[in-house]
């Protein structure tokens, strides 16, 4: 037993201190992703306006507590330092007390994007520094709760742009680190329907930006 453990140590030591090779045209790299967003004050880190235009009122709200997620993406290489691709994420803003309204607020948003990834540093390296670029939709559903949930939906553009460090454990097998600033259109707005503010216009804009981590597991076709 006590042989076989070490016979496993030292393949596993050396399947994840293995020299991974550059990345070529042609290649295929697959992505999953664990992705967590803390949110601080100020409406470009994660909080958005929202104004009462009837009472003429307007205040600052949470998108709710810190986002956690999953992200998938696929990427090609059109140049062993260039790739693109396309990648969805899903994230979840659990339900939270807003710091402008005193009222709970949740969001949901998911993004659909146009991604690339740049390298700054030689591929076959064992770590590798990128930036991540994207470009796409948002489809953001705040839940604000009036005494009745409210949704505000919209569809609109999004992006992000960050800095990630890629470290190679086997030949087709690597996990990065991520941050990355999203910035996302938001402009929504109806008549509440009951409570206190029944009958009110309100308006939520014009962002719902944030920072956000992320963990990946990586594999190369």
């Amino acid at each position: 037993m006590k042989k076989f453990l070490a016979v496993a140590v030292c393949l596993l030591g050396f399947a994840f201190s293995a020299q991974a090779r550059a990345y070529q045209t042609g290649d295929v790299l697959l992505g999953a992703a664990f992705v967590a967003s803390p949110l601080e004050l100020g409406t470009d880190w994660g909080e958005v306006n929202v104004d009462d235009q009837t009472d003429n009122i307007s205040h600052d709200a949470k998108l709710g507590h810190p986002g956690l997620g999953g992200e998938i993406s696929a990427l090609y290489f059109v140049h062993p330092r260039v790739a693109l691709g396309v990648l969805a994420e899903d994230q979840n803003f659990d339900t939270d007390l807003s710091s402008g309204w005193e009222i709970n607020t949740s969001t949901r948003q998911r993004n659909y994007m146009l991604a690339s990834r740049v390298f700054l540093t030689d591929t076959e390296n064992l770590y590798k520094v990128y930036l991540p670029l994207a470009v796409g939709v948002a489809r953001t559903d705040m839940t604000v709760d009036f005494a009745t949930n409210e949704h505000f939906r919209y569809t609109g553009f999004a992006g992000h742009a960050g800095l990630g460090v890629e470290r190679a454990l086997t030949d087709r097998w690597a996990v990065d680190l991520e941050v990355r600033y999203n910035v996302n259109r938001f402009h929504a707005s109806k008549q509440i329907s009951s409570g206190p503010h029944a009958g009110h216009h309100v308006t939520i804009y014009p962002r719902a930006a944030y920072v956000t981590a992320s963990a990946r597991v990586l594999y190369r076709i």
